[in-house]
This record gives C-alpha cells, sequence and structure tokens, in this order.
C-alpha cells in the first residue's frame, strides 16, 4: 500500500533541503573566521615579524683597531688608507642572471686590468652573491694604493653600479722593530664570528694572529686588559622580495673604536738591542728592575711586519714559516737554552744558605771528576785556577769550586733557591712563553730511566744538564739580584688609553716571589759580580763601561753531542744607569763565549743606554690628548 505524502511533509522537505546547504555553508564560513582570527591576530605578530626579517636588512660596520705605542711614544701600528672597488648588483643587473654575471666579470676585468691588481672574482662566485645577497655590495678589490685606486677610479667611470670607496688596512709603520712582540692581525673569519647570526651582511674586525694584537685583541678578554678591537656599528636597510636595496631605514649607528695601547717598551733601548743581534741567532731581554717593566726584548733573527700589512701573501708566509733560521720565533720568552754559568750567582746563594763560609777555598787543579768521569774548569789548559774563595770563583767563573761544594750541598738547596728564582714556571707575562726545564730527579727518570745522581748534581751547580732558562727568567732573576731579592711579574703594557685619551687600565707593579735570602748573601754576591766586569782580569772584563758600575756574570754552556757541539753563549748584567734600576740577559747562539761574545755587546748596549735616559720625556702624540 502506498503512503501518502500530504502537502504539509513536502513542504518541510524542502525547507530541510534549503537549510541543509545553508547551514553546512555558515559552518564553513564560521571555520575560516576562526582560521583567520588565529592566523592575524593570535599569530600575527609572529608573521609581521618573519615578514620584517625577510625585507630588513642589517648590516655589520666594523671598529676601528686601536694602536699601539712604545713607552716613548713611537707608533708600532696604524690604520693606514687604502681604497676597495665594490659592485652593487641592483644597479647592474640584465634581463638574465647568466647576462648580469657575465656583465659583472667583464666589468672587474676591465678595472682590475686598469689597476694592475687582480680581482678573483669567478662566476660561480658571483653568482652565489646574487642568489645569497643581492642587496649588498660585491667586493671586486681590496687594498688598493693611492696610484692603483686612481687607475682603478678612471676604468670605471663609465660603469653603472661600480663604487670605489676608502677602507683601512693594519700597517706597521716601523716594520722590523719589535715584530715578535707586535706580531700581526688578519681580516677575521665571519663564519667563526660568535655575532654573525645577528647581521645579514657581515663586514669582519681585523683579528690578532700572534703577539700584542692577539693578546690585546678583545675587550673583557682573560688578561682583562680592554682591547684594541672595538664594538661593531650597523646601518639597516630594507629590501623587495627579490632582496635589492629599496631604501635605508637606519643610515649608521656608529661603531665604538678599539683602544690604544702604550707598552714598557723603550723604542731606543728596543732598537740598540736589535741592533746588537743583527747577523745572530739569539735574543736580548732589559728590564727595569725595581718593577718589572720590560724595556727591551730582542729576537733574532726578526722579520718584516710590512709583509703582514693588509694581509700577507701565502707565498711570503711560507717562506717565512719553512726558514730554518725559524724568524717567527720569539728567542726572548719561549727559547729554552742551558744557562751555563750565569746560573753560578744563585748556586753561590745556596752554598750560603746551607752556611758554607765565603772565605773558604778550594784548590781549582783545572777539572773535576766524578764516576771517573772528568768535568773541565775554564782554567784546565793552565792548569787551574789554584786556591780562590767563593769570590774569585764567580770572578773568574770556575767550575771546580762550584762542583766541590755542590758535592756536599746536595740538589735540594740548589732546587729551592732555583724555584724561587722563578725558574721552571712561566713568568705570567700576557704573551706566549715558555715555561723552561727544571731539574728534578722525576724529571730525569721520565726521560732517561735513570735516577738523578752526584754527576748531575755537578752538572746543575755549573748550569749544565737537565736544566733549561728562557732569557726573560734570566733578566728576571738577575734583577732579583739587583734589587734586594724580589722577583717581579714582568710587565709589557704600560697603561691603555681609550680613543678621547682617557686611561682606563694602569698596571700596577706586582712582587711575584722573593729570594729566601738575606741581604748580606745578595750584598757579597753582587760584590763579586762586580769584580766579573770591573777588575781587569774577572770574565766579563770586556763588558766594563767607564764611569758605570755593572755587575756582571759570563757564562758558556755546551748542548748537543760532540760532533755536533753547539755553544749558548750568556751575560747577565744589572747597573743604576740616570737613577734607574737596569738587569739584561743576552744569549747568542754559536757564539764563542759568554766574556768574549756578549759582555761587548752588553758594554755596547749600556753605553747607549748612557745617553738614551737623558732625552726629554715624550710629548703626548694628537691621537692621546
Amino acid at each position: 500500500m502506498t503512503r501518502k505524502i500530504t502537502k504539509e511533509r513536502l513542504e518541510e522537505f524542502r525547507r530541510f533541503r534549503i537549510l541543509l546547504p545553508a547551514a553546512l555553508s555558515m559552518l564553513s564560513l564560521l571555520v575560516l573566521a576562526g582560521a583567520l582570527y588565529f592566523e592575524q591576530i593570535r599569530s600575527g605578530e609572529k608573521h609581521r615579524h618573519q615578514v620584517s626579517k625577510q625585507s630588513l636588512r642589517q648590516i655589520r660596520i666594523p671598529a676601528r683597531r686601536g694602536l699601539i705605542y712604545t713607552a716613548d711614544l713611537k707608533l708600532l701600528t696604524e690604520n693606514t688608507p687604502a681604497f676597495e672597488v665594490l659592485f652593487f648588483p641592483a644597479e647592474m643587473k640584465k634581463r638574465k642572471q647568466k647576462s648580469s654575471i657575465e656583465y659583472m666579470l667583464s666589468c672587474a676585468d676591465t678595472i682590475s686590468k686598469a689597476a694592475g691588481v687582480p680581482h678573483g672574482l669567478t662566476y660561480e662566485k658571483i653568482r652565489r652573491h646574487l642568489n645569497m645577497r643581492p642587496g649588498l655590495p660585491l667586493h671586486v678589490l681590496r687594498d688598493l694604493s693611492d696610484a692603483a685606486a686612481a687607475r682603478a677610479m678612471e676604468a670605471a667611470r663609465s660603469i653603472t653600479g661600480a663604487v670605489i670607496q676608502p677602507m683601512e688596512r693594519r700597517t706597521y709603520p716601523e716594520k722590523r722593530l719589535a715584530c715578535h712582540l707586535i706580531g700581526y692581525t688578519r681580516p677575521g673569519d665571519p663564519r667563526q664570528a660568535p655575532d654573525r647570526k645577528n647581521f645579514f651582511y657581515y663586514l669582519p674586525d681585523d683579528v690578532g694572529v700572534s703577539g700584542l694584537e692577539k693578546a690585546c685583541d678583545n675587550i673583557n678578554s682573560a688578561n682583562n686588559l680592554p682591547g684594541l678591537k672595538g664594538i661593531p656599528g650597523y646601518s639597516l636597510i630594507q629590501v623587495d622580495h627579490l632582496g635589492y636595496a629599496r631604501k635605508s631605514l637606519i643610515e649608521r649607528i656608529d661603531p665604538v673604536n678599539g683602544n690604544h695601547v702604550i707598552l714598557t717598551i723603550d723604542s731606543a733601548m728596543q732598537k740598540t738591542a736589535e741592533n746588537l743581534l743583527r747577523g745572530k741567532n739569539g735574543a736580548f731581554v732589559a728590564i727595569d728592575a725595581d718593577n718589572g717593566d720590560i724595556l727591551a726584548a730582542a729576537s733574532s733573527p726578526g722579520y718584516d711586519l710590512g709583509l703582514f700589512a693588509g694581509r700577507i701573501s701565502s707565498e711570503n708566509y711560507t717562506q717565512l714559516h719553512d726558514d730554518p733560521a725559524r724568524p717567527l720565533f720569539n728567542r726572548a720568552l719561549q727559547g729554552i737554552y742551558p744557562p751555563g754559568s750565569i746560573l753560578k750567582p744563585l748556586i753561590a746563594l745556596a752554598f750560603l744558605q746551607e752556611g758554607v763560609d765565603p772565605e773558604k777555598k778550594i784548590d781549582c787543579t783545572g777539572h773535576s771528576e766524578i764516576y771517573g768521569v772528568k768535568i773541565r774548569c775554564a782554567s784546565y789548559r793552565r792548569g787551574g785556577h789554584g786556591l780562590l774563595n767563593m769570590h774569585d770563583a764567580l770572578k773568574y767563573s770556575c767550575n771546580t769550586y762550584m762542583i766541590e761544594y755542590a758535592k756536599k750541598v746536595g740538589l735540594a738547596p740548589m732546587q729551592q733557591i732555583l724555584r724561587a728564582a722563578g725558574l721552571g714556571e712561566k713568568t705570567g707575562i700576557c704573551l706566549p712563553e715558555s715555561a723552561g726545564i727544571f731539574p728534578s730527579d722525576p724529571l730525569k727518570r721520565r726521560r732517561t730511566r735513570i735516577p738523578w745522581n752526584t754527576y748531575d748534581t755537578a752538572l746543575l751547580s755549573i748550569g749544565q744538564g737537565l736544566i733549561g732558562v728562557t732569557p726573560l727568567q734570566a733578566a728576571l732573576f738577575c734583577g732579583a739580584l739587583a734589587n734586594g731579592g724580589k722577583v717581579w711579574q714582568p710587565n709589557i703594557i704600560a697603561r691603555t688609553v681609550d680613543s678621547a685619551g682617557q686611561d682606563i687600565w694602569l698596571r700596577k707593579p706586582q712582587i711575584k716571589r722573593k729570594l729566601p735570602v738575606p741581604a748580606e748573601h745578595l750584598q757579597a754576591i753582587a760584590d763579586a759580580m762586580l769584580d766579573v766586569v770591573n777588575s781587569g782580569d774577572g770574565s766579563g772584563r770586556e763588558g766594563h763601561v767607564p764611569d758605570l758600575k755593572i755587575c756582571g756574570k759570563t757564562g758558556s754552556a755546551e748542548h748537543g753531542r760532540r760532533e755536533n757541539l753547539k755553544i749558548f753563549a750568556w751575560f747577565i748584567a744589572h747597573a743604576r744607569v740616570h737613577g734607574r734600576n737596569i738587569a739584561t740577559a743576552l744569549v747568542v747562539q754559536d757564539g764563542e763565549s759568554g766574556g768574549r761574545t756578549c759582555a761587548p755587546l752588553t758594554a755596547e748596549f749600556f753605553t747607549a743606554l748612557k745617553k738614551q735616559l737623558q732625552r726629554p720625556e715624550p710629548t703626548e702624540p694628537e691621537v692621546l690628548l
């Protein structure tokens, strides 16, 4: 039986068919409205930030690097004006990227040929720049001289988008002076920079690679010294959807320039020291014995810092690095040498501390014998020094005297005085240095598997065997012999000033340790060292300077096997010159002896010093006023 559809039900069905699509449409609109609300209102700030990041570009502006001066305000580093060639891709683009790249390469060739400097651009380098940084300038040439920049400017005159602009390059006006102390810089690698992610385009600072350029590089560095490297500035530009610049929003936030460093080094003393070492392998250190200031620290052979101006070529660096004379090595701070007889004043102090009577005499026959092995004295050819006391043993540098008492006293007292003098430990200077070699039974066992014995003690008493010092350490313990026993923390930086010339850091002299001996023992050693130089027959008589009381000690240390034996010639000295207490240490590799090789050179230094310390005080340069 067929069910009858009433008029009312038919009407209800029709309304349902109309309302259902309407309801579905309303639901869809509500969902869409919710999505729009979430995206535009709830997530709007996030999207606006992303859009802003895509259209804004922050460009890093490096700070000007601080300068380095000597104590007498001789300029050792400089920021010299130079020029660079840039291409602005937005002004050089063609319809197709390939055409743009080929056009830029052609323009680079034209300018490079005119300037006489190769550009180094390739198709791939330009393509990568256009894909990654199209809104930023492309570097074509750097470090151009005035003449090269003028030629480049003439060639670029008709090229739209090519710009020649000034820049700065790190230079070294004194060339070789204090090269090992100053060190050098190179442009930083943006990929390793901690602030790289903060900038779209990163113009790096010059960073120190060695020497004081590295040690004083960063603000808040490990040595707590304000740095040569300042705080960068930035500019902000807006770019279009392709990355090309539309307008500059922030023209420039200026960087904070680096601070200037004034050293304790005296330029005249440094120059004298380096001239004395010319043609030799060795080192010379001079300090102020009353505060630890390093007045000169020369290492030879050296090198020309001018090679590192801007960026050193790989050929020049390879030549320096592979040179067997090792010109890049700082012998004054890192060279480790057997001290020979310059150690005898310290050993004599150890004897005095153990109660040795300085007037008791030992008969020197020209050699000592231990375990059947003869250790010669310098007097062996003439049958020995004969009878001599401690004063004369130091004056004539007698090995026999030192060995005979070393056998009685033993190793421990000598170790105590050597440790107090700072041997076997780094001095704490802010530059790379060596600790030297400290004599001990554990060290000998590690090296040879043989325990320490009397023969080792005998060798140590004359500065041979298992012992090594740096020239800086030798100068510091020589200074302690001159100042009442104080071993200073060495200073090479006197102060730092900001770009306005205001002092922001000053050194504070610090005593690192003291020789544990009474004043009368130090005086006895000083009297003997005075006779070494001034008696007329002392081992260091060629170090005599008229009207100057120089106390000194010679040293000649043998090193290596008999068939390849080398002599390290030494001379340490101290004297008061125009009110300043100066201590020095000089070592020359392959020298004849301390008395014949080094004493005369030290005399030249003190002769020059008498004149140099009479000069007037330096005037502050304009940059520091």
